[in-house]
């Protein structure tokens, strides 16, 4: 009888295979990295090359192509001008973050030039100003002393000399704002005009208008000259009193402004100011002295000027033009003496209307007349505010220039 044996017993199942390119999209394959040392693995290790980018560095700080070394970023943060993506190609990073400079309105804003970077204003045009209205004042001045000379009216001559006292005022505010040529070309007019005079074969009877020789024999052209000559070097060697003035004035506003410091003050100018007055004092007197002996002389018709006249006249000149130059120190000896001839000539001029008609004459018994004593005060009061007024410039300007950190 057949024995009744064990059951077979069944083989294992199989597992069940999925096919993934079928369940999953899908994926890249990784790459392997070989040769990269470092923190990648060793050389020619086949791990795969991690993909994080949010904790992996950029291949391309350590990858090292044959022939090409690539930038070496330094360790640490980023800097801003790596803000790329992790995964950007090198040559990316080696391009500027900031704009091209080559297009239009991406550079920088120009720079406002300051105080300090501007250049220089030219002054070739104050000096060709002041030296038109030098030569032009000179022939007008002259011109209204000539007409003022005849003395037939009082009001046309009192006219004619405040036409005279505006002008010179005008003239001296110009020379002493823009430049002291116009000064310096003033008195070189006037002196050329009064030494073709002196060129002439018969002086003044050479002339034929009549107010061209009374303005010669009043000797205002040579006093004009004098004056303005000797005004230019006072009103230029003002204006650099003014400038070191202002650097002083600065000095002392430091100086004072510093803790424990004790600021010297400015020199006093009191000398200045009492020496300026017989200072023109004397130059006018001997110039009054010399000038009627000998000027009337040397332009009289048929006489020969020798060289005692000449020297006297010259002499004469350099007591006026040093008259003019004493407002280099102060102006107030010109500012003073100026209306004191102006008010020691209203009397004659007045024809008797006020009292002390003779004054004139008694002191200056050969001259001046009252019109040209009136002209010579009309023009040191002109000389002096001109002055005045280049001092003032200078200081002011010297400080601004100290202000604004030139």
């Amino acid at each position: 009888a057949p024995s009744v044996a064990a059951p077979a017993r069944a083989p294992a199942p199989t597992p069940p295979t999925f096919n993934l390119s079928v369940v999953m999209p899908a994926r890249p394959v990784t790459p392997r990295a070989t040769g990269l040392p470092g923190p990648l693995g060793p050389l020619g290790s086949d791990e795969p090359i991690p993909t994080d980018i949010r904790t992996t560095p950029p291949l391309w700080h350590t990858t090292v192509i044959a022939g090409h070394r690539g930038p070496q970023a330094p360790p640490g943060p980023v800097s801003r001008g790596n803000q790329h993506e992790a995964s950007a190609p090198p040559r990316l990073d080696q391009v500027s973050d900031s704009p091209s400079h080559d297009a239009p309105g991406s550079g920088p804003p120009p720079a406002t030039p300051g105080a300090s970077g501007r250049p220089p204003r030219s002054r070739r045009p104050d000096y060709v100003l002041t030296a038109v209205v030098g030569v032009l004042f000179s022939l007008g001045a002259s011109a209204l002393l000539g007409l003022a000379a005849d003395q037939t009216s009082i009001l046309r001559t009192s006219l004619l000399l405040g036409a005279l006292l505006m002008l010179s005022a005008a003239a001296a505010v110009l020379f002493a704002s823009r430049s002291s040529l116009g000064a310096l070309v003033t008195g070189l007019t006037a002196l050329t005009a009064q030494s073709m005079v002196f060129l002439a074969p018969i002086h003044a009877a050479s002339l034929t208008e009549p107010w061209l020789q009374r303005l010669v024999s009043t000797g205002f052209m040579l006093t004009l000259a004098g004056l303005w000559l000797g005004g230019s070097w006072g009103m230029r060697q003002a204006r650099r009193a003014g400038q070191a003035q202002g650097h002083a004035a600065f000095r002392l506003t430091e100086a004072d402004r510093t803790v424990g410091s004790t600021p010297t003050p400015p020199p006093s100018r009191r000398r200045d100011h009492l020496l300026s007055l017989p200072w023109v004092i004397a130059g006018l007197a001997l110039a009054a002295f010399l000038l009627p002996r000998t000027y009337l002389r040397a332009v009289a018709p048929g006489v020969q000027t020798g060289p005692l006249l000449i020297a006297a006249v010259l002499v004469s000149l350099l007591a006026l033009a040093a008259a003019g130059a004493s407002t280099a120190r102060s102006t107030l000896g010109a500012r003073v003496i100026g209306p004191v001839l102006v008010l020691a000539a209203v009397p004659t001029l007045s024809n008797g209307m006020i009292p002390g008609g003779h004054l004139v004459s008694r002191l200056l018994p050969h001259g001046p007349n009252a019109v040209v004593l009136a002209a010579i005060g009309i023009e040191l009061m002109a000389i002096g505010w001109g002055a005045h007024v280049a001092r003032r410039q200078g200081r002011a300007n010297a400080l601004a220039r100290l202000r604004s950190g030139v």
